[in-house]
């Protein structure tokens, strides 16, 4: 019989996650990337170039309109990794044990996995 996991990451800590695991027992069976991009716009400024009487400062930008749109970009991304471990396999509850006492053995690793990470570039 086998148990599963599945755990999100950044993509530059795949590997690390990957040969922990792998260290209590589990093996990948997948890893999926996801990468998404959202472009908001924030703000539309206008602004019309006129002026009072005809020909009066004629410059050729007469009646132009400049228009700066003001955007946010929003970058999501994460690596899904999709674990199995073999419960028949010799020393199996002591890898538990040890699985459990890991994060206290290792504090820069949290112990429950973040959410991904949102960036506004």
């Amino acid at each position: 019989m086998y148990e599963y996991k599945s755990e999100r990451v950044a993509p530059a800590q795949q590997n690390n996650l990957v040969n922990t695991y792998a260290a209590f027992g589990w093996e990948l069976m997948s890893a999926q990337e996801t990468y998404h991009e959202n472009t908001e716009i924030t703000g539309v400024h206008a602004k019309a170039r006129t002026y009072g009487a005809f020909m009066q400062g004629f410059t050729g930008d007469d009646g132009k309109v400049t228009t700066t749109i003001d955007t946010a970009k929003t970058v999501t991304n994460y690596v899904t990794l999709q674990f199995r471990r073999d419960t028949a396999i010799p020393n199996y509850a002591k890898l538990v044990e040890l699985e459990h006492k890991a994060p206290d053995l290792f504090p820069t690793r949290p112990a429950k996995p973040h959410k991904p990470i949102a960036r506004t570039i």
